[in-house]
């Protein structure tokens, strides 16, 4: 493997671990914004326990969301500082304005909503925690910005870099930039839109999988059942209504690829010449003998959708006899839709595979943290929630 391969695990390898905890803290910010609306209307004790419960979990989940952003952001420029000068100018554009309009909002507001329960009214308590919410959102909004720029450029130009008054060239090679004429047209690009909407839906998803993971488990053991019973009442209401959610904007997504991206689209598909669109359920793309093996091919959801398929997928695509870095890696990419990811042209709702990938994950945090309790016993079944305390690698109950 040559230092690129390795570069790309080893970021794949950051982002994979890094992208398990701030969809967890947008779905869970919603969750907790409703907690606390609903015990200012009703003053039950049950929702504020249910509110300081979640919180105490948010604040780690959000803690460890943070320390892995940082070591992916210092990769942007240790793996990729070619590139990081190419597009620092656009891409930059976007990480800062989530730190100066999404961070600061969230981590400001986060310490009143960990540490301000007995310290500020339940009004301005439940004030900070939607502004943590919409923080954590918006923070989403500005990285997908970054990532669809990425995917479907605009609003900029190439221009040559200058060094000492001259161009700057590199082996006879002209080294440019990308830099920003039209900033709204960055942020609205293509794919901005169908991007943001499903990777919000995905993160309701996984905060409401993660709190029906735990709350099952307490239903489960017979401990805190009035808790569990309304904790995953409330999150079994989220997962339905977003995993249908799911469907619809999985669906929009695929049809911009197919519009926007019409190469990548057969890279998903693992297709390798011009022709009718079959749709491979399942399959092993191998690109050196251009095929697949093992191939289960489904057929099309309807005849229009298939002819969308052969002609954005296939007239368009780089022709065989192109450079092979100016086709998309069929093996990698059709392996990484297969895993989580919706198709325009399925009739099965593989956005629902992304929630169960999605939720898995959440259940296997989930595990983690209920461990951490039964080291622990209540003393009572019946009791509040235990909350998190205590010294790293040691659980506690107040």
């Amino acid at each position: 493997m040559d230092v690129v391969v390795l570069s790309r695990i080893q970021f794949a390898l950051t982002v994979m671990f890094h992208y398990l905890f701030p969809p967890l803290t947008i779905g869970m910010g919603v969750v907790l914004v409703c907690l606390e609306a609903v015990y200012l209307r009703t003053r039950e004790p049950i929702f504020e326990a249910a509110a300081r419960f979640w919180t105490s979990l948010f604040a780690v989940t959000f803690a460890i969301g943070v320390a892995t952003g940082i070591v992916m952001e210092f990769q942007f420029g240790t793996n990729w500082a070619a590139y990081s000068r190419f597009v620092g100018d656009v891409f930059g554009s976007a990480l800062a304005a989530e730190g100066i309009f999404a961070f600061f909002l969230e981590s400001g507001f986060l310490a009143v909503l960990v540490f301000g329960w007995d310290r500020v009214s339940a009004g301005f308590h439940l004030l900070a925690t939607i502004m943590v919410a919409l923080g954590s959102m918006f923070s989403a909004v500005w990285i997908v910005v970054a990532n669809s720029w990425q995917q479907t450029p605009a609003g900029h130009h190439v221009v040559q870099m200058v060094r000492d008054g001259v161009p700057w060239t590199v082996d006879g090679a002209r080294m440019t930039r990308a830099e920003v004429v039209d900033f709204w047209a960055v942020v609205f690009n293509p794919s901005t839109v169908n991007r943001l909407v499903h990777t919000l839906i995905g993160a309701m998803i996984m905060g409401s999988f993660f709190i029906l993971s735990i709350s099952a488990w307490y239903l489960l053991k017979g401990r805190h059942q009035e808790f569990a019973r309304r904790s995953f009442s409330g999150a079994l209401l989220f997962a339905t209504i977003f995993s249908l959610a799911a469907l619809v904007s999985g669906h929009s997504n695929a049809r911009m690829v197919a519009r926007e991206q019409p190469a990548k689209l057969a890279a998903m598909e693992a297709h390798f010449t011009t022709g009718p669109a079959d749709l491979h359920l399942f399959g092993l793309p191998d690109s050196g003998a251009r095929k697949v093996h093992l191939g289960l091919a489904g057929s099309a959801c309807s005849r229009s959708t298939a002819r969308r398929r052969r002609s954005s997928a296939s007239t368009r695509s780089p022709p065989s006899t192109a450079r092979r870095w100016d086709r998309p890696s069929r093996a990698s990419t059709s392996w990484s839709r297969s895993g989580c990811s919706s198709s325009a042209s399925r009739c099965s709702p593989r956005s629902c595979t992304c929630a169960g990938g999605c939720g898995a994950s959440a259940g296997s945090c989930g595990s983690s943290w209920w461990r951490c309790w039964e080291r622990s016993p209540p003393t009572s079944s019946d009791g509040p929630p235990p909350r998190w305390g205590g010294s790293p690698g040691r659980c506690r109950r107040p």
